[in-house]
């Protein structure tokens, strides 16, 4: 289900085209105010949620008409919304356990329920100001004890039909590896958190979640590594990228995948990636397999000799500074290049214009956080630096992802060779 987040001033408008539309879901609602800013504080700054509602839809990604799908004003939120009575239900499961605990009577307000969630099998992931009030954290306090935690997240397990419950945090800004490191687990066994490089016994016991988007399955491993839902869109739009089939694509930021699985699906002949976070690249050869596309794994130092058809992706477990040589060495070249590195992918910009297919339609998908006053500023200067670098003409197409945080966007600017 995608539900659209827009502005407050434009609220009406929005509920009123999806109204005539009849895809408004009126059992739900438009939400805003704290129950929005705590649901999505994990993926939006607090004072840009402040400004919005969140209109719920019947829509599915494949239904979406394209007015509305390149419409910048929205952003579009794919996920599953509980009813209210659900809500309510557990609300009143939660209020007589923590009443039973106190003795006392205990108020909604004070003990509120994450009304809002996402499950990623068998996990349930809650915002970050989930079990916010003074209260709750009275009780956990007072409570600490084992029993009296697990006796109350049993409700939400049973409940949510899930076997772990965390909370989910921001990714520290300067790691590289894009790891959750503040991932704060609240209910099942997560595993022994594993310093240095694991090794396949490690793989074996760590907790695995999963989920799919555009009929792609990926799992991971959230103590290691990180997962963004707000990517489904422009994964979405990668399957319909002109000139992927049977072509050679580079990902120089590969994750457990994200982009990298859409390349594939959409008929890639071989997608080279580079990925530094060995979690990851385990995440993205389980995922890989589990879709039916065969996969290699490169280390370090390790050569890798290509043949055509051999596999669908190669991973190598290495900086993507080692990129040109691999591909140097390999006597190929890429028609897309996916740089999906935020707040900044300008360090492996010039290691894409030299692994680049010097043809006409070849692109470099540019990943950046932009203000938003300087988005079609800072597109004609990237367009002009990598024209620069290629020696050739080149076009700047500008994509809106998401909102990052207030007057900050996601963009991604296409180039390609003209």
């Amino acid at each position: 289900m995608i539900s659209f987040l827009v502005q407050k001033s434009e609220a009406k408008y929005w509920k009123d085209v999806v109204q005539n539309k009849n895809k408004f879901l009126k059992n739900i609602g438009i939400i805003s105010g704290p129950k929005l800013v705590d649901t999505y504080s994990n993926q939006f700054e607090a004072d840009f949620l402040k400004k919005c509602v969140l209109i719920p839809t019947s829509y599915n990604k494949e239904d979406l008409p394209k007015d509305i799908l390149d419409c910048p004003r929205i952003y579009l939120i794919e996920e599953e919304v509980k009813s209210v009575q659900t809500d309510e239900k557990l609300q009143i499961k939660v209020l007589r356990y923590v009443s039973q605990i106190l003795h006392t009577t205990v108020s909604e307000e004070q003990y509120p329920v994450p009304s809002r969630f996402v499950i990623y099998p068998p996990l349930a992931l809650l915002s970050l100001n989930s079990f916010g009030t003074k209260e709750w954290h009275l009780f956990f306090q007072s409570y600490a004890n084992v029993d009296v935690k697990a006796g109350l997240f049993d409700i939400f397990a049973r409940e949510w039909n899930v076997s772990h419950i965390a909370i989910n945090e921001p990714i520290p800004v300067g790691d590289v590896m894009r790891r959750p490191l503040s991932l704060k687990p609240l209910y099942g066994d997560f595993g022994v958190l594993i310093d240095g490089n694991p090794s396949e016994q490690d793989f074996q016991k760590a907790f695995w979640v999963s989920c799919r988007q555009n009929g792609i399955y990926q799992t991971w491993a959230p103590l290691y590594t990180m997962f963004s839902r707000g990517n489904s869109i422009e994964k979405a739009r990668v399957l319909n990228f002109s000139y992927i089939k049977d072509e050679i694509i580079a990902d120089l930021y590969a994750g457990i995948g994200y982009f990298t699985f859409s390349y594939v699906k959409a008929g890639a002949s071989t997608v080279f990636c580079w990925e530094i976070n060995p979690w990851s690249v385990e995440a993205l050869r389980r995922a890989a397999l589990k879709n039916g596309w065969s996969i290699y794994v490169v280390r370090n130092g390790e050569n890798y000799e290509f043949k055509v058809g051999t596999h669908r992706i190669v991973v190598f477990l290495e900086s993507n500074v080692y990129a040109a040589e691999r591909f140097s060495k390999m006597n190929i070249s890429a028609r897309h290049i996916n740089l999906g590195m935020l707040p900044s992918s300008e360090k492996s910009w010039s290691t894409a214009t030299s692994i680049l297919k010097r043809e006409s339609h070849s692109f470099i998908h540019v990943h950046e956080n932009v203000k938003d006053e300087d988005i079609e500023t800072y597109s004609s200067e990237v367009n002009s630096c990598f024209s620069k670098m290629l020696a050739k003409n080149t076009v700047c197409v500008t994509n809106c992802v998401k909102s990052f945080s207030p007057r900050v966007s996601h963009i991604v600017y296409d180039i390609e060779t003209v």
